[in-house]
């Protein structure tokens, strides 16, 4: 017998090594009790294209997942399919259902990711178990038109970061449909990821959000008037943080003319100069993260007073899916900088 200490010593010793941990569950009971937490801790079914062994290992996961021991531990699930127009039918029904027989075992899931090309029916989140600690969601391919998300939504009282995308074909005239979503609709988010085109759904403040990230699924997706657009931002204007995607420059001028608390930004995009007078508008930003020459960077500082940090990258400024927020790590490049001879003379 190991005191419990050593072998916790040695499950965080081997980390991710997941067939280790397996031959270890096999050791005895002591070693499994310990290894099956990390063993389990994150459960990732990752495709960019349809593969059929791992559509079974889910079936297989769905089958057992109720007298499965190590699910209790689960903290992470992902389903992302990306799908190609070369690949067969997807089995939608088949993920479907096998989701919904995971899901009342994630008891302690706090991240929960579901992608899937076309269109994803949020009832596959309704068997979650209630109570579910779950404080991060990316659901994408779904929309805030889905009363079956709102409904799920309002059962998640713990919830923090939402991420939604959905189906990009069509005109933005046609997602403009007279509904607007209910004071109350939403758990207190710190942070909201969604179609430019969704945030006509919202007339009510989300007094709880920090972050906001706007994107549509290719640049130079239709624009709107930018009085349309400023009514749109309306009930976001608390917001500290913001990033935007194939947005174009119009509408980043409108949207930021609404948000005076703004001190966060990144432009997942090329930067081109006329943005530097859209800006002028923000009288709090301290940090900006763009694509753009190194050059840039002093243009920006000579611009605009406030900024303490501009984060030059080169393209592709890839948009990595990470679950900590891009403005925690902005708010900490900014303090460090502060805290610095060289960051206060902005050297």
């Amino acid at each position: 017998m190991f005191p419990p200490e050593i072998l916790l010593d040695i499950t965080n010793e081997l980390g991710t090594d997941r067939q280790t941990l397996l031959n270890l569950i096999l050791v005895s009971h002591q070693f499994r009790s310990v290894a099956l937490r990390p063993l389990y801790n994150e459960i990732s079914f990752c495709m960019n294209r349809l593969d059929k062994s791992l559509i079974h290992r889910l079936g297989s996961l769905a089958q057992e997942a109720e007298s499965n021991p190590g699910m209790r531990f689960t903290k992470t699930f992902s389903f992302v399919l990306k799908g190609h127009h070369d690949d067969p039918p997807i089995p939608f029904d088949e993920i479907a259902e096998s989701i919904k027989r995971i899901a009342p075992s994630l008891i302690a899931v706090q991240r929960l990711c579901i992608s899937m090309p076309g269109s994803v029916d949020a009832r596959i989140l309704w068997p979650l178990a209630v109570g579910s600690p779950l404080t991060h969601l990316r659901i994408l391919e779904c929309s805030l038109k889905s009363e079956y998300l709102r409904h799920f939504l309002n059962l998640q009282p713990a919830l923090q970061s939402l991420e939604i995308d959905c189906f990009p074909y069509g005109t933005w005239r046609m997602n403009l449909i007279p509904y607007k979503l209910p004071a109350g609709s939403f758990p207190p988010l710190r942070s909201l990821s969604l179609p430019l085109r969704e945030l006509v759904y919202f007339e009510s403040p989300l007094p709880s959000l920090a972050n906001l990230d706007l994107f549509e699924p290719v640049y130079g997706s239709p624009e709107t008037n930018p009085d349309t657009l400023r009514m749109m931002i309306k009930p976001f204007a608390s917001i500290r943080t913001l990033s935007f995607r194939n947005i174009l420059l119009p509408c980043i001028a409108s949207i930021l003319s609404q948000l005076p608390n703004l001190e966060y930004l990144w432009l997942r995009q090329t930067f081109v100069m006329p943005m530097i007078s859209a800006l002028a508008s923000t009288s709090k930003l301290t940090y900006i993260r763009c694509v753009s020459p190194l050059d840039l960077g002093y243009a920006l500082f000579e611009a605009l007073e406030t900024l303490v940090v501009v984060d030059i990258t080169y393209p592709p400024d890839r948009i990595h899916h990470e679950w900590d927020g891009w403005w925690e790590r902005a708010e900490r490049a900014v303090s460090d900088a502060e805290s610095s001879v060289l960051g206060m003379s902005k050297a």
